[in-house]
């Protein structure tokens, strides 16, 4: 009876999380991981796209990197979540000599990981995941760049009038990407219900570009492919509501 008891018990405490949820939303800091292309040169000379030879990563400490984690175990859980990312382009302008910006690349997704715990005596939980994201592309153009002025002076001496030098516009178009995830962290609970989540993921992640030029609105022949690599680590703080 003793021993039936003990059993009982031990099964018990092993499915004590099983079917459980935990709501919560993160801040990250995030750091990209790229070498840059080479500095100068146009479109096959070592650069990204065009003229563009490295990124930035752009911050955004707005706590909404929501995420949701369903248990099958103590052990075991799989985690929903909502990620960004966003990243400055950095290019020459004309003559080589000087650094400008053609716009923003960001990449957002839905993240679906595979997050094995390791429950210990204490508050403390750690954790290792892996996963995948599914990310959708876009570019924002700075203004000065998207209306085809070729230098930030000009742009300037025009008075921002938003008309194009001889009506010539150009955009950059990002392909959707999926991206690998790495993961590690540390769960601390603050009482039975809320806790704080510590954790750092890697991003393995590239999108490719399309830039594209316009004539008075109408596409001419300007066409060019490039890739921009948008390897991250990101350093990230949560709070989350298990029930």
């Amino acid at each position: 009876t003793e021993e039936k008891t003990k059993t009982t018990t031990k099964k018990s405490s092993d499915d004590d999380m099983a079917g459980k949820f935990q709501l919560g939303t993160r801040i990250s800091f995030r750091s990209l991981d790229n070498d840059s292309g080479k500095k100068g040169g146009g479109q096959g000379s070592g650069t990204y796209l065009g003229t563009i030879y490295a990124v930035e990563g752009v911050q955004d400490y707005i706590p909404n990197k929501i995420y949701g984690k369903y248990f099958f175990s103590k052990y075991i859980a799989v985690e929903l979540a909502f990620d960004s990312i966003k990243a400055e382009t950095v290019a020459t302008t004309k003559g080589y000599s000087t650094d400008k910006t053609d716009g923003e690349i960001s990449a957002y997704d839905p993240t679906v990981s595979l997050v094995a715990h390791y429950p210990t005596d204490t508050p403390f939980t750690p954790y290792a995941s892996f996963g995948v994201g599914l990310y959708a592309g876009d570019f924002e153009e700075s203004d000065n760049w998207g209306l085809g002025y070729a230098h930030p002076d000009q742009y300037a001496a025009l008075g921002s009038t938003g008309v194009a030098l001889n009506g010539r516009t150009r955009e950059i178009e990002i392909d959707n990407a999926i991206g690998i995830l790495f993961g590690a962290g540390c769960t601390y609970n603050l009482t039975e219900n809320w806790l704080l989540d510590l954790s750092v993921q890697y991003t393995k992640l590239e999108v490719d570009g399309l830039f594209t030029g316009y004539s008075y609105g109408v596409q001419d022949s300007t066409h060019q492919e490039g890739s921009f690599p948008l390897d991250n680590l990101a350093f990230r703080l949560g709070v989350a509501y298990q029930f």
